[in-house]
């Protein structure tokens, strides 16, 4: 997180995102973490921001585990006149498991971004539904144990109840924040419990 961040402009920049899974390679419950290898891509209009690179993972699990790749050398025309960036991100990432229902617990793989310049007030996010769900897993996934559910991609305003010691404000900064979530539980028959026979 930097707290150094921008002041709201008049008129917001509206960011597209999705984000592609391309394998979920590992998922530990007892440290809370689990490892992707996914592909999240921004377009938007203002060709003076790259929000690509102002784009923070909130939920890193070790930052210095991650390999972060931009696809491109800088951000490509699109089109209808809009620029469009796409990243590929490998690493951890961490989430609370809940684990009260245990081995009927059904967990939520996160990952949650946010612009680590802007404030909602000039750039907010929306789900990119240009080619259906903005959040798309790779098919062939198979992690041993679980079963995958609907991804799903929320987007709403975030607000932190500091000002950060900035003088110049008093007010909670608020910003755009985008969860994107994939739902895993175990299979019935792998927790050992069968259905009855002949009931």
């Amino acid at each position: 997180f930097n707290p150094l961040r921008g002041y709201a402009s008049p008129a917001p920049e509206t960011v597209s995102v999705g984000v592609y899974i391309a394998d979920i390679q590992e998922i530990d419950l007892k440290s809370h973490s689990y490892r992707l290898d996914l592909y999240l891509w921004f377009r938007w209009q203002d060709p003076a921001l790259d929000p690509s690179q102002s784009a923070e993972f909130i939920n890193l699990f070790d930052p210095d585990d991650h390999v972060r790749t931009p696809l491109f050398d800088k951000p490509q025309k699109m089109p209808d006149g809009s620029s469009y960036m796409i990243i590929r991100d490998q690493g951890k990432f961490s989430s609370k498991f809940s684990l009260k229902s245990y081995p009927f617990d059904r967990q939520h793989l996160n990952i949650i971004i946010e612009d680590n310049v802007h404030e909602s007030g000039s750039l907010v996010y929306v789900p990119d539904t240009s080619t259906g769900s903005p959040i798309t897993l790779n098919p062939h996934i198979n992690v041993p144990g679980f079963d995958i559910g609907s991804a799903v991609l929320t987007v709403d305003d975030f607000a932190y109840p500091t000002n950060f010691g900035d003088l110049r404000t008093t007010s909670a900064p608020l910003y755009s924040r985008a969860v994107f979530s994939i739902p895993v539980e175990r299979p019935l028959l792998a927790t050992g419990i069968k259905s009855p026979v002949g009931v």
